[in-house]
This record gives structure tokens, C-alpha cells and sequence, in this order.
């Protein structure tokens, strides 16, 4: 896959402007584009992207990326609204294509540089907003990362209890999962040689979230006060490229953990966290 940010990043605005309500055309591309301009309609918001230099390293490339933003003739609003709303979004997403490229963003929020550029026959503001993309082929990925309630709920037109699941999106600022096996070593006749089976196994799944007011981190709470029981099951459930860990409907394939830790995370120039393991 070619990743092309510029149709990526016209596509995200011109979406975010039609949430918004924001009457404005909208312009991307690179410098060379608009070099030629001989004229910028009023009610347009141009954007060069600016492409540099960039580390790569195997099939791995860390790319640093600058928007210059022209806003509308005469007004600022918009184009801070819709880049405001961009940076938010966009910041931390990662995308997963189906060939197997994965493309991670960081964007810091928009500067406005100058208020009184002149253009034409009006004032246009510039806006400044720099972000990296991170760039990575064929690589398996944690995705679908979900926490898992179940509820009975009465029917009644089959007078019985139906069984209801809520998917909550669990959104970590890091994860890790080990799968730990104890064997047992078997010898073969009566000779010295021996082969091993597996006697015991844990997978265990260690991830950082932002201490939010969500229901996974408000029941993790209550478990570490004693208000609930520590021998509470955690239905978890995520992918790994095409291999499933825990599934909803299948009683028998659901991951049940237990919470082994939790840890609030606090630093003055960051958000404070929780880190959470947990053990099936």
C-alpha cells in the first residue's frame, strides 16, 4: 500500500467540517501546488504539507510532517476549530490496512503564526501544526482491544432470561502479553533422552491506561478498595493480526481474567495512568 497523506488528511477534514457545520471549501497538497495561485477564493482553507526528513530503519519509518494553514479571508474560527478538532482525533490513532501496513500519528495542537497576512484584498491568518507518522510494514499489531460485560435481560416474548453483551474499546497507552509454560519432562524407554509436554501455562496481559471515568477502570478501583470481590473474572478480549484472544458469544473460547495489578501512575507533565496486569 502507498499511504498518501495528503488524500488521508483532505478526507479526515472534510469530514470533521461537515461535523462541525463549517461552510468552507477545503485545499490539500504540497507547496508546489499552489505556487502557481493566482488567485485564493475567499471562502477556502488552503494546507501545504510539508514532508521531511525522515529515519527508517528495516521496514520501518518515522516521518515528520509540518502543516502550514491558510485560513479564510478575514477569519480565523474555522480553521482553528477544524484543526483543533483534527490534532485531537487523529493524535495516537493507529490505522491498520489490510496489506498489513500500519501507520501511527502524533500531532501537537495548532499555532497561529501571524493574524494580518495580507492576501488579495483582505487579512488571512497562518496556522502552524507539526506531527510525526510513524510507518510500519507487515506487522501484527494489537487490535480490537475490548472489555466484555455480560447482563440477563428478560424476554418476554420467549418468557426467559436472554443473554446481553457491552463492549467497551479499551484504548492503552501501552500493552504487553506474556504466555509463561511450565513443562513436564517425560523420559522416553529407559534410555537418558526426554522429551517435554506441557504441564501448566498462564497468559498474562500488562497494559497502561489514562485514569479515566470509564467502567473497566471504575471496577478495577473498587477491587483494589475491597468493595469487590478480588475473584471477579475480567471477559477481555483482543487481536493480534488475525488471531483472536477470547470471543463474546462462545462461552467456551471467553478470556476470564483475574487482576493481578493496579497501579496508579502519576507524573506532573503527563497524564496520570493506571497500569493494570491481569492473569487468565
Amino acid at each position: 500500500m502507498n499511504f498518501v497523506f495528503c488524500d488521508y488528511l483532505k478526507e479526515k477534514l472534510v469530514k470533521a467540517k461537515t461535523e462541525l457545520e463549517i461552510d468552507c471549501s477545503i485545499e490539500v497538497g504540497e507547496e508546489q501546488i499552489f505556487a502557481k495561485m493566482d488567485k485564493f477564493e475567499p471562502k477556502t482553507i488552503y494546507v501545504v504539507v510539508k514532508n521531511l526528513s525522515s529515519d527508517m530503519i528495516y521496514n520501518a519509518e518515522t516521518l515528520p510532517i509540518q502543516l502550514v494553514i491558510l485560513s479564510e479571508r478575514n477569519s480565523v474560527k474555522n480553521a482553528t476549530a477544524l484543526f483543533n478538532k483534527f490534532t485531537t482525533e487523529n493524535n495516537w490513532r493507529a490505522t491498520h490496512y489490510s496489506d498489513g501496513t500500519y501507520v501511527k500519528q502524533q500531532w501537537n495542537s495548532p499555532a497561529v503564526l501571524n493574524n494580518f497576512t495580507e492576501v488579495d484584498v483582505g487579512y488571512r491568518s497562518v496556522l502552524y501544526v507539526s506531527g510525526t507518522l510513524y510507518i510500519m510494514h507487515d506487522t501484527l499489531d494489537i487490535q480490537q482491544f475490548q472489555y466484555i460485560i455480560s447482563e440477563k435481560v428478560y424476554n418476554p416474548d420467549t418468557q426467559k432470561y436472554d443473554t446481553v453483551y457491552h463492549r467497551y474499546d479499551i484504548k492503552p497507552l501501552t500493552f504487553s502479553y506474556s504466555y509463561v509454560m511450565t513443562p513436564n519432562t517425560q523420559p522416553i524407554g529407559g534410555n537418558k533422552l526426554a522429551t517435554s509436554v506441557k504441564n501448566v501455562a498462564s497468559l498474562s496481559i500488562t497494559f497502561m491506561l489514562p485514569l479515566t471515568n470509564t467502567e473497566l477502570i471504575n471496577e478495577i478501583v473498587k477491587i483494589s478498595a475491597g468493595v469487590d470481590s478480588g475473584n471477579l473474572k475480567f471477559n477481555i478480549c483482543f487481536k493480534i493480526g488475525n488471531v483472536k484472544f477470547g470471543q463474546v458469544e462462545d462461552a467456551d473460547n471467553q478470556f476470564l481474567y483475574v487482576l493481578t495489578l493496579a497501579q496508579v501512575v502519576t507524573d506532573p507533565e503527563k497524564v496520570p495512568s493506571l497500569q493494570v496486569g491481569m492473569q487468565l
